[in-house]
């Protein structure tokens, strides 16, 4: 009898516990921007391809602890790494826009550039003007931003990415002074690809601009290359 009240009552004890046990559940550690990874120690693997010479070379780009204040914004510094030694990156994020403080082209200067927003529609479009001198003239004009595609699926080197948002970027509105100076037609096919954490996992960049100057053809920037996301590490 006292063998089965204590079976009893350890059974209740037993129930009681199981019963009072609160679920947990799993929580992701990362809070961070959607589409753009700020833990430091992250590893980006990119490929560039260029397309003119079609030669390849290994990038790395590494999330550092460190960050910068550009134009009043909090940025976040990066390790760009390639054959020509190690350069820094400057990403921000304000609310559901995406800030590089960068140039499209390295011939232009560097200036703070919005190149993506997480939530705004497919065909949705935005401006950046410029202007800078070089030796005497002026060149100015806007970087013109459109959202493409949203939620693509799409693989890059064995690995399969979803929610993929797909942005253009163009050059719109060049202008030169003196007027001594022209602009010859300019060829451009600019597209980038972003994936939840990972960020830029393709960029296609066809870039041909040259100005004409008393007759005689100068290139501004002639650049033709495709980077891809091969492997990443992240934290």
């Amino acid at each position: 009898m006292k063998k089965l009240l204590f079976a009893g009552l350890t059974m209740m004890i037993f129930g009681m516990s199981c019963t009072r046990e609160t679920p947990v559940t799993p929580i992701d550690p990362y809070t961070g921007p959607k589409y753009l990874t700020l833990d430091t120690g992250t590893i980006w693997y990119y490929q560039t391809n260029n397309n003119i010479d079609t030669t390849f070379t290994a990038d790395t780009l590494i999330s550092t602890n460190r960050d910068s204040i550009i134009a009043s914004k909090t940025y976040h510094l990066y390790e760009f790494k390639d054959t020509t030694g190690t350069k820094l990156r400057f990403f921000n994020t304000s609310g559901s826009d995406y800030y590089q403080y960068t140039s499209i082209a390295s011939q232009f200067p560097a200036i703070e550039l919005k190149y993506l927003n997480d939530t705004d529609p497919a065909l949705t479009s935005w401006l950046t003007p410029f202007s800078f001198t070089q030796n005497g003239i002026t060149f100015t004009g806007n970087y013109k931003y459109t959202i493409e595609e949203k939620n693509i699926t799409m693989t890059e080197n064995g690995q399969t990415y979803t929610d993929v948002i797909k942005v253009r970027t163009e050059l719109i509105d060049p202008a030169i002074t003196p007027a001594i100076v022209t602009i010859n037609p300019i060829i451009q096919d600019i597209y980038a690809y972003y994936a939840p954490k990972y960020g830029m996992i393709r960029r296609q960049f066809q870039l041909d601009l040259s100005i004409s100057i008393l007759g005689q053809n100068q290139s501004l920037v002639n650049q033709n290359t495709t980077e891809i996301l091969m492997s990443s590490s992240i934290q």
